[in-house]
């Protein structure tokens, strides 16, 4: 017989962290625990009830994720899994928080943000290629027909980068304000 498993969506782990974590929460004391992340879901398998807590942290250093990890050994926080980035922990219900002052909860927050701004700041440079390419295009145009397939690329390409750019600086936002408070 398999395990019951059940799909949860996430608000974003950006935007409704706090919510999605509450969430886990209460869906533990029904018997439905984390067992990973899969691009906007929760997967939970079905067990016994348990009265945990769960933390989402951001650390996307490759290179020392063992040595991180293993910060959280001795600590009543067990990892579960890792999404780009994003490790959860899961521990029982009280235990001392991962973030326990400002300074560091601010520290995990400018991570996500540098992140943010390099995607902001590469859409922005997509766009503004495009459009350059496009205006380039409008000024040599001969009735190519490849100079009319390359302006439909390049218009396709900046309305893209800018359906990319707006949920992304909504996310920057976001993220700036979380590190201003």
């Amino acid at each position: 017989m398999g395990k019951e498993v059940k799909y949860v969506p996430s608000g974003g782990l950006l935007l409704s962290e706090d919510k999605d974590i509450k969430k886990l929460s209460e869906l533990a004391k029904e018997g439905w625990i984390l067992e990973s992340f899969q691009k906007l879901s929760f997967k939970l398998i079905k067990g016994e009830p348990q009265d945990i807590e769960y933390c989402i942290d951001y650390n996307n250093e490759k290179d020392d994720l063992d040595e991180y990890l293993s910060m959280f050994e001795n600590s009543e926080w067990k990892h579960i899994c890792s999404y780009e980035g994003y490790h959860f922990f899961k521990a029982p219900k009280g235990a001392r928080p991962i973030y326990t002052d400002q300074e560091t909860l601010t520290t995990k927050y400018e991570k996500q943000y540098k992140i943010m701004e390099k995607v902001v700041i590469g859409t922005i440079a997509l766009i503004v290629g495009c459009l350059l390419g496009m205006g380039f295009i409008s000024m040599i145009n001969n009735g190519s027909n490849i100079l009319r397939g390359l302006k439909i690329v390049l218009s396709s390409g900046a309305g893209a980068g800018i359906g990319i750019l707006i949920p992304f600086i909504i996310c920057t936002i976001i993220v700036y304000k979380k590190i201003k408070n």
